[in-house]
C-alpha cells in the first residue's frame, strides 16, 4: 500500500467524522448528501458506523505526509527556476 493512499484514507476518515459532526448538529440526511456530493447510502452507511468512526485515530502520519511532499514539490520548482 503506498503512502498517497494511505493520506486518502485518513481523509476520507477526517469527512466521515465531519459529516457524523454536522448531523449530530441537526442536518439531515438530504442536506448532508447535497453539502458532501455523496449518496444518501453512503451518509447513511457512515452515520450507522458512527461509533466506529468517532473511535478511529487520526495520526500526525498525515500531516507529516503533506509537509514532505510540499517540501519535495518546493525542491524541484527550485531547480527548474
Amino acid at each position: 500500500m503506498s503512502r498517497a493512499h494511505r493520506v486518502k484514507r485518513l481523509i476520507i476518515l477526517h469527512i466521515k467524522k465531519e459529516i457524523i459532526s454536522k448531523q449530530e448538529s441537526g442536518k439531515s440526511v438530504g442536506d448532508l448528501s447535497a453539502e458532501f456530493s455523496m449518496a444518501k447510502s453512503t451518509i447513511g452507511t457512515s452515520l450507522e458506523n458512527k461509533e466506529e468512526i468517532k473511535s478511529a485515530q487520526v495520526y500526525l502520519y498525515c500531516l507529516f505526509c503533506i509537509i514532505f511532499f510540499l517540501f519535495k514539490w518546493l525542491c524541484w520548482m527550485v531547480t527548474l527556476l
